[in-house]
């Protein structure tokens, strides 16, 4: 199987569990949130956002187990990542915007890792 199937297939497999887990809660206690990003995570009606986020910590946990996977640097590159999804700012549309820009991105980032290793081992 070439890399481009393989990629596609990690790709749709991701999108298929987004999908699965649409009314998901976040990945975080929702009683604490405290922050405009934590709030809109945490929005239910037409938003909806917690699978989002419970997806993004089911890829992260997923990559961690899998073998040789520099943890410092995957754990590093999360915090910095956080870091910046955290800076979405505005109205709460303008802030679900921002999530689903940067949640996607790195969706992108860490199943790219995530495809390579496991198909190229």
């Amino acid at each position: 199987m070439n890399y481009q199937l393989k990629y596609g297939l990690g790709v749709c497999l991701l999108l298929v569990s987004c999908l699965a887990s649409a009314q998901e809660a976040p990945s975080f206690d929702c009683a604490k949130a405290k922050t405009q990003v934590e709030k809109v995570l945490c929005s239910g009606g037409n938003s909806g956002m917690g699978w989002i986020d419970q997806t993004m910590a089911n890829l992260y946990k997923a990559i961690r187990n899998v073998p040789d996977t520099d943890l410092a640097a995957l754990e590093s590159s999360q915090r910095a990542w956080l870091a910046k999804r955290n800076q979405c700012k505005g109205s709460d549309e303008k802030v679900m915007n921002c999530l689903v820009d940067s949640y996607r991105a790195r969706y992108i980032e860490l199943s790219s890792s995530y495809d390579k290793q496991q198909y190229t081992g």
